[in-house]
């Protein structure tokens, strides 16, 4: 029972496409509609391979020289999860972000 458990959950993120040439992502063949940032986002966690990208290293990708406060980017973190249902994207307080398995 657990083994298929662990691989049933694997494969949540099988359904999940990135083409990292044009940024648009898919689940189960339907393009995933991002924002500009949350795009910028994605693409930034995409191309650590699984690592956490640190906060300041995705302010400044994103945001550049302006200062953003807190709440942005937990908005901005909050709807990109809503949107990936919480499976290949991750948030650790204040550490980073990363996207795993794909």
């Amino acid at each position: 029972m657990l083994v298929s458990a662990s691989i049933k959950g694997k494969n949540l993120t099988f359904d999940y496409y990135y083409n990292k040439e044009t940024q648009m992502l898919f689940y189960k063949n339907e393009q995933i509609t991002l924002s500009k940032q949350e795009s910028q986002l994605f693409h930034i966690c995409y191309l650590s391979k699984g690592s956490f990208v640190p906060m300041h290293t995705i302010e400044y990708y994103i945001w550049g020289e302006e200062y953003v406060n807190d709440s942005t980017k937990r908005g901005l973190i909050y709807r990109l999860k809503k949107k990936l249902n919480h499976t290949i994207f991750e948030y650790l307080g204040g550490f980073g972000c990363k996207v795993d398995g794909l």
